[in-house]
């Protein structure tokens, strides 16, 4: 980690600022990402300090509902900015300072303009897409409250020094919306690693019957409905499948009217806001995780099932199959009949295609380590400190 690129500044010389999430957003998965970076940055003796917005506005959120998002927006991108400016403008009087906004979502916490050079993580672009581009892949004439956020965080992405990507396919997402910039930001590739909680033993209750499992939230891109007229098929076509449990946000009245429709009532269970030990527990005692995203920037359920023995139905699209490899059996999230006649198929085959299954997705997840996550890291980090330190007079 100490070592450096063509005589520029050594990593242990520098501090690392990392800019987390904003605690009331709840992102989960963006505050397990901080963490594993902060810690793993601490292991390799590297200075770093991890930076969140503090709850101002927010307090009121609950008193004054609906403009819930603009007083958080207040907290992130008002006050926060000036704060964070200031932290590194100190610490640049002892050494070498690189600020690293951990999510592309918070990309306007450079408002304050702060001194140091600049990385963002960039997890995916879903949402900007969707609130850049018509479905036709123009330009939208319309100009809105999400697409002036959104520009602007595609602008300050440009802007940085370097852009880190989950997945391929995030890079490549990254590479067509910055197409023409100048200068273009350094864009390198760096799989985000398995949290090794998840590679924890556990006891799991041999009397819980089988169940099928889906990890995520309501967002369109997660495809719960496809997900319930997908196990609607898999029930037509064999009775006997083993009941869905759904691991995340409480259903929505959209998903409950599908319940209704397809009469699934009785073999659909929600598990709302679950622990991270419940959902652990669940990936080592569910039958097979189904997870037929339409989209993700990178997709932690697949692999933290794959870590814990538990065989994947995932979508036949990237970034997922970059994550399930020869490991996971694929579908087509779009054709629920297709999807569920693959899954009969194979879970038909019996413990042989399971036994099969749980060794090639161990085998699979223990290629996303903390290691090697921190090497690319530092790599990156490095990069951008050497060519700073290589345009200074």
């Amino acid at each position: 980690m100490s070592r450096h690129l063509d005589h520029g500044p050594k990593l242990t010389d520098a501090h690392i600022v990392l800019a987390g999430p904003y605690l009331p957003d709840r992102q989960h998965s963006m505050e397990r990402y901080a963490q594993l970076l902060k810690d793993g940055l601490t292991q390799e003796g590297v200075q770093a300090s991890l930076h969140k917005p503090e709850v101002t506005f927010g307090r009121f959120s609950r008193i004054l509902g609906r403009l819930r998002k603009h007083l958080t927006y207040l907290d992130k991108f008002m006050l926060f900015p000036a704060r964070l400016a200031r932290t590194v403008h100190e610490l640049q009087s002892s050494g070498p300072v690189l600020l690293h906004i951990l999510d592309q979502g918070n990309a306007l916490y450079l408002r304050g303009r702060p001194t140091a050079p600049v990385l963002i993580t960039c997890h995916d672009l879903i949402a900007a897409k969707a609130a850049l581009l018509t479905p036709t892949g123009s330009r939208s004439k319309q100009r809105s409250l999400g697409q002036w956020f959104h520009s602007r965080v595609v602008q300050t992405l440009q802007r940085s020094q370097a852009v880190i990507c989950d997945s391929d396919k995030t890079l490549s997402d990254c590479q067509r919306l910055f197409d023409g910039s100048n200068p273009m930001p350094q864009l390198r590739r760096v799989h985000v690693p398995l949290d090794p909680f998840f590679c924890e033993s556990v006891s799991t209750d041999a009397s819980i019957s089988p169940f099928l499992l889906h990890v995520g939230n309501s967002a369109w891109y997660k495809n719960r409905t496809g997900l319930l007229r997908l196990y609607g098929e898999l029930c037509t076509l064999d009775a006997r499948v083993p009941p869905l449990h759904l691991y995340g946000e409480p259903l929505q009245d959209h998903e409950l009217a599908v319940l209704t429709e397809l009469q699934l009532h009785s073999r659909v269970t929600c598990h709302p806001r679950p622990s991270n030990e419940a959902i652990r527990l669940a990936y080592n005692q569910a039958t097979a995780l189904i997870f037929p995203s339409l989209e993700e920037g990178f997709g932690w359920p697949p692999l933290e099932a794959m870590a814990c023995g538990c065989p994947v139905f995932t979508s036949n699209r990237a970034p997922l199959t970059e994550i399930g490899g020869p490991a996971a059996e694929y579908i087509d999230p779009e054709n629920p009949a297709d999807a569920a006649a693959t899954i009969a198929k194979c879970l038909a085959l019996g413990p042989a295609w399971r036994e099969e299954k749980v060794r090639a997705g161990k085998i699979r997840a223990a290629q996303f380590t903390s290691a090697g996550f921190m090497r690319e890291m530092s790599q990156s980090y490095l990069s951008v400190l050497d060519q700073t330190a290589a345009h200074k007079p």
